[in-house]
């Protein structure tokens, strides 16, 4: 039991990096793969769940896809979108 709950916050953590980082790491992408092969769907689901709502928390973390992108395609993006929302 005490594995189990350990293995859904090391996948929370994990999860978190992910979403927050660009380039994850492939020690950080095999300790997904491991927990995804090891835990049931239900789990997985509350995981990314709780990480979610930890990143809309934490005011100093932003996903990958609300992080600012740099070079012309960044700009070329802003202006024709008319920047972030």
């Amino acid at each position: 039991m005490t594995a189990h709950r350990q293995l859904v916050r090391e996948y929370r953590d994990a999860w978190i990096h992910f979403r927050t980082h660009k380039t994850p790491g492939k020690a950080m992408k095999e300790k997904i793969e491991e927990a995804e092969d090891a835990l049931d769907v239900f789990n997985l689901d509350i995981a990314r769940q709780r990480a979610e709502v930890e990143i809309d928390r934490r005011h100093d973390l932003a996903r990958v896809e609300h992080q600012q992108q740099s070079g012309w395609v960044g700009w070329v993006k802003n202006w024709w979108y008319g920047g972030s929302p």
